[in-house]
C-alpha cells in the first residue's frame, strides 16, 4: 500500500506500539529512533508534528504581546521554527520528505514562529503544608546566610563568604515569594480563580474548544508551571502577580532594586561591576539588607488572608 499521501488524521498515537515511546513519566514526548522509524508513514509524521508541539505552543498561549515593539516578546526563549527543529531532531531518522509534511502542517497551525512550551514538572516543583512555612523557611535563611560570615580564612575566602551571603538573601526573598503563592493556589481555589482570570499572562491566552476541558483540570499544574519558570526578582512582574492573585497592594520593593544589582555583578560578573571595578561588602552590609528583606516579607504576609479552615495542606491532586 502507498502511504505516501495518506493523512495524518488516519493515525494517532495511540496506534504506536507502547516500545517506541521512551520519555518518562512527566517528561516531553520522545522515541526509539530504530522503533520510529519501523512506523507507517503516516504515524510517523503524526509523531513528528506532536513530539514539536509537546515542546513549543502557538505564542498566543505563552508569550507577551506588544504591538508598539514589534508583536510578541519572546522573554522565554526563541521564536522556535518547525523548519529548524524537526530536521534537527528526526533528519537521517526519517525520510526527508516526510519531515517537510509535518513542517508544512506546523507552519499552516501557527506558522514560522513558535514559543517553547512550559510544562509543570514536579521535580522543580515546590511542596508548602502551612501558610506561615514560607516566612519561618525565609527567617531560617536569613540566618544562615548571617551566620557563615562567622567563618575564618584568608582575606580573599572571607570576602567570598560575605559576597555569597549577600547573594543568598535575594535568593532568600525569591524563595519566599515563589513558596507563598504556590502555598496559596493550592488552599484556595479564589486565589487560582484570580489569577487565571486578572493576570495578563493567563487571561489572554487562547484555548481551543475542544480542549478546554483538558485545559481546566490541569489548571493548577499550568499555573503552577508557570510560577517554576517566573523571575521572582522582576519585582514589577512579582507585584502585578500578587495584585491579581490577592487583590492587595504589594510593598515597595525599590530598597531592594541596587541590592538586586549588586547581587547580578557578584554572580554573573565575577563580583565586578559592569566598569570592572571590585564589588565591597561588609558584614554589616548582609545584616542590612536581610533586615529589609525581612521588613518587606513581613509587611506582605501581614497582608495576605488567612487560609481556609478546612485546607489540610494537600491540593485535590495531591489526594
Amino acid at each position: 500500500m502507498d502511504e505516501s499521501n495518506d493523512s495524518e488524521f488516519e493515525y494517532s498515537l495511540a496506534d504506536a506500539p507502547i516500545v517506541v515511546f521512551t520519555h518518562p513519566p512527566g517528561k516531553p514526548l520522545e522515541f526509539d529512533d530504530g522503533r520510529l522509524a519501523a512506523l507507517p508513514r503516516g504515524l510517523q509524521r503524526v509523531a513528528m508534528i506532536e513530539w514539536f508541539r509537546a515542546r513549543f505552543c502557538d505564542p498566543a498561549e505563552e508569550t507577551p504581546y506588544n504591538g508598539r515593539e514589534g508583536g510578541y516578546q519572546f522573554i522565554h526563549g526563541g521564536p522556535f521554527d518547525p523548519a529548524d527543529e524537526l530536521p534537527d531532531r528526526f533528519g537521517g531518522v526519517l525520510d526527508d520528505m516526510l519531515i517537510d509534511e509535518a513542517v508544512e502542517h506546523l507552519h499552516a497551525e501557527v506558522g514560522h514562529e513558535w514559543a517553547p512550551m512550559r510544562a509543570y514538572d514536579e521535580a522543580f516543583d515546590v511542596e508548602v503544608d502551612a501558610a506561615d512555612a514560607p516566612f519561618e523557611h525565609l527567617l531560617r535563611r536569613l540566618a544562615d546566610a548571617q551566620r557563615v560570615m562567622g567563618l575564618r580564612g584568608d582575606v580573599q575566602a572571607e570576602r567570598l563568604v560575605v559576597h555569597w551571603a549577600y547573594s543568598a538573601v535575594i535568593t532568600a526573598l525569591e524563595s519566599y515569594l515563589w513558596e507563598t503563592l504556590a502555598y496559596w493556589i493550592d488552599a484556595d481555589e479564589r486565589v487560582l480563580h484570580r489569577l487565571v482570570t486578572g493576570f495578563d499572562e493567563f487571561k489572554g491566552r487562547t484555548v481551543k474548544l475542544g480542549d478546554v476541558f483538558k485545559r481546566v483540570a490541569g489548571l493548577r499544574q499550568e499555573v503552577r508551571g508557570y510560577l517554576q519558570g517566573f523571575v521572582w526578582h522582576r519585582w514589577h512582574d512579582v507585584a502585578r502577580l500578587y495584585k491579581a492573585g490577592f487583590g492587595v497592594e504589594v510593598p515597595s520593593f525599590d530598597a531592594l532594586e541596587r541590592p538586586l544589582l549588586v547581587r547580578h555583578d557578584i554572580v554573573h560578573r565575577n563580583s565586578r561591576t559592569r566598569e570592572g571595578e571590585p564589588i565591597e561588602l561588609a558584614p554589616a552590609d548582609v545584616a542590612a539588607l536581610a533586615l529589609t528583606v525581612e521588613r518587606l516579607a513581613r509587611d506582605l504576609q501581614n497582608a495576605l488572608p488567612l487560609p481556609p479552615s478546612d485546607f489540610d495542606g494537600l491540593s485535590d491532586t495531591d489526594r
